[in-house]
């Protein structure tokens, strides 16, 4: 219930969906603070009138009929509201519905026009009892609005899916068609959306038989095989158990059916070709970097879903746990926290990408038949800021009180992971089955103190990809422009280029250690990213089937990426635009990139 006390003498309220449920509570509230309101609803609402005029003392509660399922009802009572009252303070688009699949007088899907058509052309007709005051506008949507796909051709809603789907659509119209209000309307207008969760309401009313809870239970439902991975049978029978008079249709529960169908195999983290328990379509158990990037915007939510729309979260959880455990976690020039900015529009791959197209022209400086360079082509540190970094991390091993020391992730980075002990292994596999199977068990990654364990871990995501970050096409374009990083950025696609930038960034932020084992780990990283083999200290890693690469290639890649993290530190030294996006060192240092 709302705590809210402020009173609302001579404000104007309209409630659609007021007879039952939300909308009946909100208008009682109001009602009780001293607003006049009117209730807008399909059903005879006089006995929800009288109830809320006897509960709060206030008089001024009437009812007037509008039916949202039909153009000619919302514009006649549009009219009605014009012509009658002076002003508008508050609009409360409650009104909504969950029902089989059934076309409206007007052409459109019930679903459809209720929830989005309806209240939009209502709120369109009587903006001007709107716009004149401090009016707020509110649009009652729901959390499920980001499983939602938006068809502009298809705002009607006919073409064939289950109601559920139309719902959810039905939703992110809605968030959308707010945001949009928000932006056009005049700064005296304030718009909002809200969710107001699972409410035992009587929104699916329309449905024939006996529906007990009805869309309660169906979202109770959907909400456990979501949250605890568990099949639609499962999730049925918990509810039943609570509640018996829910979920009997066998329309809900092939709602909740085809929920499942959709959303267990989205939640597969680690690619693999083994069976899973989530999915029986082998297809569902590979996917690429693309793919797990789509699936993920369909699991994650709220700041998650906006901070991870270009990265892999189990790769930035993994990273950055092995910072923490190193205590170097806030170092790097940026704020890596799940905030409301995504970090990683502060990458210098992503603001190429949106700042020029690409140009995939081999530049001039490459000449064909050139040898491959001597490996490594660049210059290194200054020989003082090489001697610091080695002397602290000599001692780093010693005066690390709650962290250990940045070598012990090289030394887990480098280890042959295929022949760990067997117990390590299984505790290893047990771990990937259980983030695949459990949501909550991504926090085992954050209460990991084995580097070896998180090393194993994310090589084993990056490997285990359909295909590879870095395929042959793209080997060759960084190879034909490892001289010139602004072109080879472009010539990549934008996902790749966030994760190979973070990784890099992970690389620099991981200190002290000197500069020939932070190659080290950038030639671990980049046969990851490849799937293939390549030499480390006399030694071939990945220990797998997979191809070796090539040491003229192998060199031509470690130094674009060494000379883009001189161009990261640079773009890193710029002042922001953003301040709120950086974080400022306590005390200042000089800091000198990789030349």
């Amino acid at each position: 219930m709302c705590n809210c006390k402020t009173r609302l003498e001579g404000k104007t309220v309209l409630v659609t969906g007021g007879n039952s449920g939300i909308g009946f509570e909100t208008a009682k509230n109001l009602a009780q603070r001293g607003a006049r309101v009117i209730i807008a609803d399909v059903m005879n609402a006089e006995k929800s009138v009288e109830e809320i005029i006897r509960f709060t003392g206030n008089s001024k509660v009437e009812y007037r009929y509008l039916n949202l399922a039909n153009f000619k009802s919302v514009k006649a009572f549009a009219e009605d509201i014009n012509i009658t009252i002076d002003h508008l303070d508050i609009l409360v688009n409650n009104a909504g519905c969950l029902m089989d699949n059934k076309v409206s007088e007007d052409g459109i899907n019930m679903i459809m026009q209720v929830n989005y058509l309806g209240p939009y052309l209502l709120t369109k007709l009587i903006l001007p009892k709107l716009i004149p005051t401090q009016s707020r506008i509110v649009n009652v949507s729901s959390g499920m609005y980001f499983c939602g796909e938006l068809d502009l051709q298809d705002l009607a809603g006919l073409k064939p899916k289950n109601f559920f789907k139309s719902y959810i659509n039905s939703k992110l119209c809605t968030v959308l068609w707010t945001k949009a209000l928000a932006k056009t309307l005049p700064t005296n207008v304030s718009v909002f959306c809200l969710h107001p969760g699972m409410v035992a309401t009587n929104i699916v009313g329309f449905i024939k038989g006996p529906i007990g809870l009805g869309r309660t239970g169906v979202l109770i439902a959907c909400y456990l095989v979501y949250s605890l991975r568990i099949r639609a049978n499962d999730a049925i029978r918990l509810v039943r158990k609570k509640r018996p008079k829910s979920i009997q249709t066998s329309g809900q529960i092939l709602c909740v059916q085809q929920f499942e169908h959709y959303i267990l195999p989205q939640t597969v983290v680690f690619s693999s070709k083994e069976p899973l328990m989530l999915t029986k379509d082998p297809k569902t158990c590979e996917f690429t970097l693309r793919q797990y990037l789509y699936r993920q915007r369909a699991t994650l939510h709220g700041l998650d879903e906006r901070v991870f729309r270009e990265l892999p979260k189990i790769v930035f959880c993994i990273c950055e746990r092995l910072l923490k455990l190193c205590g170097c976690q806030d170092s790097g020039g940026l704020d890596y926290r799940v905030r409301n900015r995504a970090f990683y529009r502060m990458f210098l791959s992503y603001k190429l990408k949106l700042g020029k197209p690409p140009d995939l022209t081999t530049p001039e400086e490459n000449i064909n038949g050139d040898k491959p360079p001597a490996f490594p082509m660049i210059e290194w540190r200054d020989p003082v800021e090489e001697d610091v970094e080695r002397n602290l991390e000599s001692v780093s091993r010693y005066t690390s009180s709650n962290n250990i020391p940045a070598v012990q992730v090289y030394e887990a980075f480098l280890i042959d992971h295929e022949n760990l002990p067997q117990e390590k292994q299984k505790y290893i596999k047990q771990l990937r089955v259980e983030i695949n199977q459990r949501r909550e068990a991504m926090s085992k990654i954050d209460e990991e103190e084995d580097p070896t364990i998180l090393s194993v871990l994310l090589f084993e995501w990056l490997e285990g990809l359909k295909q590879p970050v870095l395929d042959k096409e793209d080997l060759s374009n960084i190879v034909c422009r490892s001289t010139n990083v602004g072109s080879c950025i472009m010539a990549l696609q934008m996902e790749d280029m966030i994760l190979v930038e973070y990784l890099l960034r992970f690389v620099v932020r991981l200190r002290p250690l000197v500069a020939h084992k932070k190659v080290d780990i950038l030639k671990r990283l980049l046969a990851s990213l490849t799937h293939q083999t390549t030499n480390i200290n006399g030694k071939l890693l990945p220990n797998k089937c997979f191809p070796r690469l090539r040491d003229g290639t192998g060199s031509h890649i470690i130094n674009f990426m060494l000379r883009m993290i001189v161009v990261i530190q640079q773009d890193i030294a710029k002042p922001s635009r953003e301040e709120s996006d950086v974080v400022i060192a306590p005390r200042r240092l000089k800091i000198k990139a990789w030349t």
